[in-house]
């Protein structure tokens, strides 16, 4: 994985993983799936949007993520 700066904000899939809200292999999961769907020739659709539609977090939760990135950082 390539190295990230330190103030950088965390990936959506992070963040769902830490709210408990999905693991690691569901993120995955979406990863695959976005990149197929890219590979087809149409829109890299959202990892958010991607999780949704497969049942991997609700609205709310990917409400709550988004939320995430409008705090400050500590």
């Amino acid at each position: 994985m390539a190295s990230r700066d330190k103030k950088a904000k965390p990936r959506f899939g992070e963040v769902a993983v830490r709210k408990g809200f999905c693991t690691p292999e569901q993120v995955d999961q979406a990863l695959r799936i976005q990149r197929k769907k890219a590979a087809g020739g149409r829109p890299k659709p959202l990892t958010g949007i991607v999780m949704v539609q497969h049942g991997i977090i609700s609205t709310g939760q990917l409400i709550d993520v988004l939320r995430a990135y409008q705090e400050p950082d500590d």
